[in-house]
C-alpha cells in the first residue's frame, strides 16, 4: 500500500498528492513551516467558509487535516 499509513486513530491516510490536491486525503496536519492547522470544523482563531456542513465533499471535516477546497494550487489549512 504506497503512499497509505494509519494513524494512531486507525483511520487511513492516502498521502498521494496529485496536481493542485483537489483529492487530496491525508493526514498533513502542519505547514511545510511546522506551524499546526486549525481543526476545519472550528471559527477560531480564524473563521473561514469551508465548513464540514458546507464542503464534506471536499474532504473536509471534524479534523485539522490539510485540504484544498476551493482548488488552489496545493493544499493548505488554516494555523493555529
Amino acid at each position: 500500500l504506497i503512499g497509505l499509513m494509519i494513524t494512531q486513530t486507525m483511520s487511513i491516510c492516502d498521502e498521494t498528492l496529485v496536481g493542485n490536491g483537489v483529492d487530496y486525503r491525508g493526514c498533513q496536519d502542519h505547514t511545510r513551516g511546522g506551524r499546526f492547522c486549525q481543526k476545519w470544523s472550528s471559527q477560531s482563531p480564524h473563521g473561514h467558509v469551508s465548513r464540514p456542513d458546507t464542503h464534506s465533499a471536499k474532504g473536509i471535516g471534524d479534523h485539522n487535516y490539510c485540504r484544498n477546497p476551493d482548488e488552489e494550487t496545493s493544499i493548505w489549512c488554516h494555523t493555529m
